[in-house]
């Protein structure tokens, strides 16, 4: 995880696993952290990426409410959620 938002709820990633070509896979950008991730992320950090079957594109961060698909889109890197800190240094 190389950069946070303010309040540590939206995060760019670098994947650690490169591509068989030996290069670097393409950043995530503007990820959602989970509300417990957010108290222990910080630049540097190594974290879980789930991604959601289906487009959270609609979906308001702000409410619980249920929300119309914005696209039939599944299994796609643009739905990608951080849920867990897995590695901090000196942790």
């Amino acid at each position: 995880m190389y950069r946070t938002n303010e309040d540590n709820s939206l995060v760019d990633i670098q994947p650690l696993a490169l591509n068989s070509s030996g290069t670097k896979r393409a950043p995530l950008i503007n990820v959602p952290v989970g509300l417990v991730a957010r108290q222990y992320i910080k630049e540097g950090a190594v974290v879980l990426v789930q991604f959601l079957d289906r487009s959270k594109e609609n979906w308001d961060r702000g409410s619980n409410q249920e929300f119309p698909l914005g696209s039939k889109r599944m299994h796609d890197v643009n739905d990608a959620i951080v849920s867990e800190v897995m590695w901090i240094e000196g942790h």
